[in-house]
């Protein structure tokens, strides 16, 4: 693990790092939060998620590494779309609601991972 770590600048790692403990803790306020803000809850939770995945492939700094993620989200969101498959916890019996939160809940994730990794490339890319 050390010669893995030792790849990676330090300063890449902490600007990582903090990007990652932000994007959790975002991540958690927008799962625990209720009330009538709403709207800013589905705010926080695209924008946690989309700090997530910037931060995970940050230390790289690859514009390739975000390309590749982009098109893996891209190929989700046309399978999800081109399935049906949103609707699996009416198919286990739960609430109706709850099927159609967790399909808009997968449905922003992958736009954020495909926005992470445009600017990730955009970030990233060589400039010669």
């Amino acid at each position: 693990m050390k010669n893995f770590l030792s790849r990676f600048e330090a300063d890449t790692l902490r600007k990582a790092l903090i990007y990652f403990i932000i994007s959790v803790l975002l991540i958690v306020i927008s799962v625990i939060g209720e009330g009538k803000g709403r709207d800013w809850l589905i705010i926080i939770f695209s924008f946690g998620f989309f700090l997530f995945f910037y931060s995970m492939l940050r230390p790289w700094e690859n514009a390739k590494y975000y390309g590749i993620m982009s098109a893996i989200f891209i190929l989700l969101l046309i399978l999800f779309w081109l399935t049906g498959r949103l609707d699996i916890p009416e198919r286990v019996h739960l609430v109706i609601f709850m099927s159609e939160d967790m399909a808009w809940s997968i449905v922003i994730v992958c736009i954020t991972g495909i926005f992470a990794g445009i600017i990730g490339m955009a970030r990233w890319r060589k400039s010669d």
